[in-house]
């Protein structure tokens, strides 16, 4: 069982706006270049930054679900011959 630690640390905001996250907790969370992170405001000077796990919508996945099916590019015309013959 991964053991639940609360680390702190203090950072310095760069000339433009950047700042770092140490290390250790990109490391310890799984962050890499090109991850996705979530910054909530909350309005009184607290701000979170948490680590996006899922980035594909669901509309994403249904699309590559498709596209891995190997449907034929002139499916949309067998159905549609299909539904007009004489049963």
């Amino acid at each position: 069982m991964k053991e639940e630690k609360f680390v702190s640390k203090i950072v310095k905001v760069g000339e433009r706006g950047q700042i770092v996250i140490p290390k250790a907790m990109r490391k310890r969370e799984g962050i890499k270049p090109k991850s996705i992170v979530k910054i909530i405001n909350y309005g009184t000077g607290n701000i979170i930054i948490s680590k996006i796990y899922e980035t594909k919508s669901p509309e994403e996945k249904f699309l590559e679900a498709l596209q891995s099916l190997k449907i034929p590019k002139n499916a949309w015309q067998i159905i549609q011959g299909e539904r007009h013959k004489e049963r």
